[in-house]
Parts: structure tokens; C-alpha cells; sequence
């Protein structure tokens, strides 16, 4: 009975071990597959908020600048201290610009 006892404990275990391999295995494509999956939403999360924020700033510039103007012609009586807006804009898109084609490129990157 021991004998017997004895391979059938054996079989059992080499079951059990081959299980665990297996379900490791398993579990690691899972861990694999969530990981790629959370990159990419991330990924598209980061890219949607900094265009919005991009438009938003472009819309506030190109807005901001003829009621500023307006106002302090109007209130000062001074053209002295009107801002051209296409220097602005200039400005405005050669700083955040080169950022904005970065995260896009970051968004749209290859996949390996």
C-alpha cells in the first residue's frame, strides 16, 4: 500500500507542479497584455488633454490679445502699449508647438 500510496503522491505532485507552470505561464500573458493595454490608454490620455489644452491656449491668445489691445487704447489713450498678435502667435506656437509634435509623436508612436 505504500508503494502505491507513494507514486500516486508522486503523480499528484508532478500534476500540481505542471498546473502551476502552466497557470504562471497564463498569468503572465495577462499581466503582459494589461500592461500594453493600460500604456496605450495612457498614452491617448496624455494626447487628448495636451491638444485641448494647446487649442484652448491658442483660442485664449488669439481672443486675449484685440481685448487687450482694445482696452488699453480705449482706457490709456496709448498705442505704446498695444501687443501685435502676430508676434504672439509666434511666439505662442514656436514655444508650445514644438511640445504639442513631441506628445503626437509620443501618441502615435510604432508598436513593437
Amino acid at each position: 500500500m505504500s508503494e502505491d500510496s507513494g507514486q500516486k503522491v508522486e503523480e499528484l505532485r508532478s500534476d500540481i507542479n505542471l498546473k502551476i507552470i502552466e497557470n504562471r505561464h497564463k498569468l503572465k500573458q495577462a499581466d503582459e497584455f494589461y500592461l500594453k493595454k493600460h500604456e496605450s490608454h495612457t498614452r491617448e490620455r496624455i494626447a487628448y488633454l495636451f491638444v485641448r489644452g494647446y487649442f484652448l491656449l491658442f483660442v485664449l491668445v488669439i481672443v486675449g490679445v484685440p481685448l487687450y489691445n482694445f482696452l488699453t487704447v480705449r482706457e490709456l489713450k496709448s498705442q505704446e502699449l498695444a501687443i501685435n498678435l502676430n508676434d504672439i502667435l509666434l511666439t505662442f506656437s514656436s514655444i508650445v508647438g514644438s511640445a504639442l509634435g513631441f506628445v503626437i509623436g509620443y501618441y502615435f508612436k510604432a508598436k513593437e
